[in-house]
């Protein structure tokens, strides 16, 4: 397979290079390890779950607002569907 560049020339085709895999910390001692470990731990329990449950409170909110707000606007447009009917009913 080879790779398409463009330069000031035109365009240029060249080979891909073979890439050896990386292994990412290859080189982390025990110490470094539960370092990350306890950093993680600290913040998914302080950080990470505080936010959640914050945004989810917040969400839960602005539904419970909406449902509201969706209850009155039925309750107001049955109250003016009653009073078209009685208005509806009268005659001058």
């Amino acid at each position: 397979m080879h790779e398409m560049q463009i330069t000031a020339d035109g365009p240029v085709t060249k080979p891909h290079s073979v890439k050896t895999p990386v292994r990412h910390g290859a080189h982390l001692t025990l110490s470094d390890h539960e370092r990350l470990r306890v950093f993680i731990h600290e913040f998914v329990m302080h950080g990470l779950i505080p936010w959640a449950e914050k945004t989810i409170r917040t969400l839960n909110e602005q539904v419970h607002l909406f449902t509201d707000y969706d209850d009155c606007l039925s309750e107001l447009d049955n109250k003016i569907g009653h009073i078209c009917t009685v208005l509806s009913t009268i005659t001058f």
